[in-house]
């Protein structure tokens, strides 16, 4: 069986991270797309002081497919924003990733050769 390849398939796969921004990943986690996301921060878009509410989003409700986008951005650095809306399950969950945020800190700064001092380390586990 013969697949045809069309470019349109193709160029998206072959951007380079910084034609991408952390707007397509917000919408991919709006959309509940949680494989879309994890694509597209692999690829190397940076979350790390993003909002994820940067507006107003009437009508939105948290769904179990958004609460696990949102927790792989908080994961990785990113913040609720101004505009989040007042749920008691997206405060848990904001509160939930700051542990996996200083697990994957700490973690990153070891694979990049960071021999950060045990002082650190333990004022960096105080965030959890």
């Amino acid at each position: 069986e013969v697949v045809e390849v069309v470019e349109a398939d193709v160029v998206p796969l072959l951007s380079a991270p910084e034609q991408l921004s952390f707007a397509e990943v917000r919408q991919a986690a709006f959309a509940g797309a949680c494989s879309r996301v994890q694509q597209l921060l692999c690829r190397g878009i940076q979350a790390l002081g993003e909002e994820i509410f940067d507006r107003r989003y009437p009508g939105f409700v948290l769904g179990r497919e958004h609460k696990c986008c949102i927790k792989m951005l908080l994961a990785r650095g990113a913040k609720l924003g101004r505009f989040a809306p007042n749920s008691k399950l997206l405060r848990k969950v904001d509160s939930d990733c700051l542990d996996l945020w200083a697990t994957c800190f700490l973690r990153s700064a070891s694979l990049a050769g960071y021999d950060l001092p045990e002082t650190v380390q333990q004022i960096v586990s105080g965030f959890r």
